[in-house]
């Protein structure tokens, strides 16, 4: 540890010593371990950080299948069958978009929302922070006239007063009963991805004589958790099982039998996977370059330092020695630029999240945490290595006599050229 701090407090005078060289190679690799960091969190935040539920990967989106491959949505008549016939969930649930414009309490807003079946919450593992979830006996026509309010919303509207249970509220010249506010923090993401942003919540109340409960009125989509003691394709092959029963029931019905299923994080990003992949791919190419230029820079460098190299070397320093000393340079540059270039990143971060694509899910979640440094640290450190190695073995082989004769500058040039 103490030959390292004796590295590093040698590689910094160096470093403060050739200004202009430390700039250039600084904001180098600052571009190029931003553009990492910035697209990493991205990727993190969409692909490896998983949804904000209890056992989220027990969460599923179930959906017909049509000839061309799933058609996302379900009808209610199919939706019922699935839950009546399945043993693969513990729960199963129908959801739409639904909303409405809230008056009588203060100026009128529209408020957009959902119905969902009275299991919604407990398939995703959520309870309300305030009052209670939805009952079986208000998933009905007659009794669906409660609401669950957002922990925005009833700040917003109702001053975050909790005595707002069991109070009226006018949707659209209908009259809820709020029965519940949900926790603060909590996001209906199948709302934001399938629909909108949520803020308001009704049970679904069909019954199966309305008209838009046909087995042909697809509109809706289906949310499921599976049970802990049935893997994936255990509950598709049960799935696909009652399917062809409904086929063979209804056949009028289905094109085809089949159900998908899909895990819910999947089905929000499956289309963005490859895209993110690939746009990884690019901006590492980028940092390759990077690493590349740098390199350059520092085999002109080495070529500078040959004289000094000679020096260490005849007062008894080894080559792993020198190499240490380069390399801990380089790596120190390294981290100089993923400290800025994490800054970048963070602009970037906002950028995207203030200007991104509105439909992008889970966009407001992207942002540069712990696992993102630690992706910024580690890159830091291999591109030190990648750009530093090189050069630092090939200016610790000095020839010493010729040095200190200053007599060999061409055959020092020549080796250089042919690395970089």
């Amino acid at each position: 540890m103490e030959t390292l701090w004796q590295d590093l407090r040698y590689s910094l005078r160096a470093l403060v010593r050739k200004p202009a060289f430390t700039l250039a190679t600084v904001i180098t690799l600052a571009l190029g371990i931003g553009a990492n960091t910035a697209i990493f969190s991205v990727i993190n935040a969409l692909l490896l950080r998983s949804l904000p539920y209890p056992d989220a990967g027990r969460l599923v989106m179930v959906t017909l299948n049509d000839r061309g491959g799933p058609i996302g949505n379900t009808s209610y008549a199919d939706y019922t069958d699935w839950k009546e016939r399945s043993r693969s969930f513990d729960q199963l649930s129908a959801i739409r978009s639904w909303g409405g414009t809230l008056t009588g309490q203060g100026e009128p807003e529209m408020i957009e929302g959902m119905r969902v079946s009275a299991s919604y919450f407990r398939t995703l593992g959520i309870s309300p922070a305030l009052g209670r979830d939805f009952t079986a006996a208000e998933d009905r026509p007659d009794t669906r006239f409660v609401v669950i309010l957002s922990h925005s919303l009833w700040q917003r509207r109702f001053n975050a007063d909790p005595a707002v249970i069991g109070k009226p509220v006018v949707l659209t010249g209908n009259t809820f009963t709020v029965v519940g506010v949900m926790p603060r923090g909590f996001e209906d993401f199948l709302a934001a991805n399938f629909y909108q942003r949520a803020e308001v919540w009704a049970p679904l109340g069909y019954s199966p004589a309305d008209p838009w409960a046909c087995r042909g009125c697809q509109h809706l989509k289906a949310v499921g958790r599976v049970r802990s003691d049935v893997s994936l394709d255990q509950a598709r092959a049960e799935m696909n099982a009652i399917s062809e029963a409904l086929v063979r029931e209804h056949p009028q019905s289905y094109p085809m039998p089949g159900i998908t299923i899909t895990r819910l994080q999947d089905d929000f990003v499956g289309a963005l996977r490859p895209a993110l992949f690939v746009l990884l791919g690019a901006v590492g190419f980028v940092l390759l370059i990077a690493c590349a230029n740098v390199a350059n820079l520092l085999l002109v460098r080495g070529a500078a330092r040959s004289s000094e190299m000679a020096v260490r070397t005849a007062l008894g320093a080894g080559r792993g020695r020198i190499v240490r000393q380069l390399v801990t340079e380089s790596v120190l540059l390294a981290a100089m630029g993923a400290v800025i270039g994490t800054a970048l990143a963070a602009w970037v971060v906002d950028a995207v999240v203030a200007f991104g694509p509105r439909g992008l899910p889970r966009l407001q979640d992207v942002s540069i945490d712990g696992r993102v440094l630690a992706f910024s640290a580690g890159i830091a450190v291999l591109t030190g290595l990648i750009f530093g190695l090189v050069p630092a073995l090939h200016a610790a082989r000095p020839d010493i006599a010729g040095m200190l004769r200053e007599s060999v500058r061409g055959s020092t040039r020549g080796g250089a050229n042919r690395t970089r």
